[in-house]
């Protein structure tokens, strides 16, 4: 994905849930790049970590999830340079331009404030 992140905190800003969270929200650094893998048969798909908390992120991707979905989300760890895997369900999937969607996740065992500051 070449396209900016700009547009990503744009649409941060405009919708209605941004406050809605019960944790508090931290941005990645620029360019925290993951993988999605949503089942062993199919391809993962490229992400862009966006933020991340004790109970969820969100991410940019290339094709839309369907709200509901489970996935395995992978990043790595900006303390120790560790790949970590998260268990996550899909919370909500909005169409951000013509080729990207913003999706928010809720994991499934919600981050220790340890294991966040690890990631963070």
């Amino acid at each position: 994905m070449a396209s900016s992140l700009q547009p990503v905190y744009e649409i941060l800003n405009k919708h209605s849930w941004k406050n809605q969270r019960a944790s508090v929200r931290y941005c990645c650094a620029p360019a925290t790049a993951g993988k999605v893998i949503l089942d062993d048969n199919t391809p993962f798909l490229r992400a862009w970590i966006v933020n991340l908390s004790e109970g969820g992120l969100a991410l940019v991707v290339e094709q839309p999830l369907e709200v509901g979905q489970l996935l395995n989300i992978q990043m790595k760890s900006a303390a120790s340079d560790n790949l970590v895997q998260l268990a996550a369900q899909v919370a909500h999937c909005t169409q951000q331009s013509r080729v990207e969607w913003f999706i928010g996740c809720e994991f499934l065992t919600p981050l220790s404030k340890e294991q966040l500051d690890e990631l963070l």
